[in-house]
């Protein structure tokens, strides 16, 4: 006869080998999309743009998968964002200086840092929608 306590180890055990549930299907279409109309969208006017990160982010989400491809791809976009106004900010302050000052240059490889950062986050985006994209057994 077998005990009480190795069925329930057998149960919690059996419980463990089981796969994460699949997220939504239409939880993950609503995101995805999202995602994709982001991507597509041009950067100018940049007021389009951050609408449609904000879009992204109020986009309603209950699988961590899904939330975190949402989320990085929304801190991608915002850092992108910001990194483009740095960016102008420093190219218009470079018009009217007859030479760079030592702030402007500060200014400049703190632009170029949070651009590359941007970028990376940008990619950790397009992985997690490959993934979201991906069926689902």
């Amino acid at each position: 006869m077998v005990s009480r306590g190795c069925l329930v180890w057998l149960a919690l055990l059996a419980a463990c080998d089981k796969p994460p549930p699949a997220p939504d299907p239409a939880e993950r279409a609503r995101v995805v999309e999202a995602i994709e109309k982001l991507r597509a969208a041009p950067d100018e006017p940049a007021e389009a743009k951050a609408k449609l990160v904000d879009g992204l982010g109020q986009t309603a989400a209950k699988d961590a998968r899904v939330q975190r491809a949402r989320d990085e791809c929304v801190a991608a976009y915002r850092l992108t964002a910001a990194a483009a106004a740095e960016d102008a900010a420093i190219q218009k302050a470079l018009e009217g200086e007859a030479a760079p000052t030592p702030a402007l240059a500060d200014k400049l490889l703190a632009a170029q840092a949070q651009a590359k950062k941007a970028r990376s986050l940008r990619e950790d985006c397009d992985g997690d929608l490959a993934s979201l994209k991906m069926p689902v057994p």
